[in-house]
């Protein structure tokens, strides 16, 4: 169990570390959810979850000032 941090500097190293590894099992979720679509390619329930996906990401982006890009959904 980690420890609680007390100071802000050390909470937000803490954070970010979280997010970080989150990113990095995103990445290998993303990977095996492209393997489980390509064996079903008339399923639509597969684009449905990345456009939910999309629109989750693009809500963080906003939150954290970050501009969609031209094309986005969001």
């Amino acid at each position: 169990m980690k420890r609680q941090p007390t100071t802000a500097r050390a909470a937000y190293q803490q954070r970010r570390e979280q997010i970080d590894d989150q990113l990095a099992q995103l990445k290998v979720a993303l990977r095996d959810h492209r393997a489980r679509a390509a064996k079903h390619p008339d399923d639509w329930g597969y684009p449905g979850d990345l456009a939910y996906f999309a629109e989750v990401l693009g809500q963080a982006l906003t939150f954290l000032g970050a501009a969609p890009k031209k094309g986005d959904a969001s």
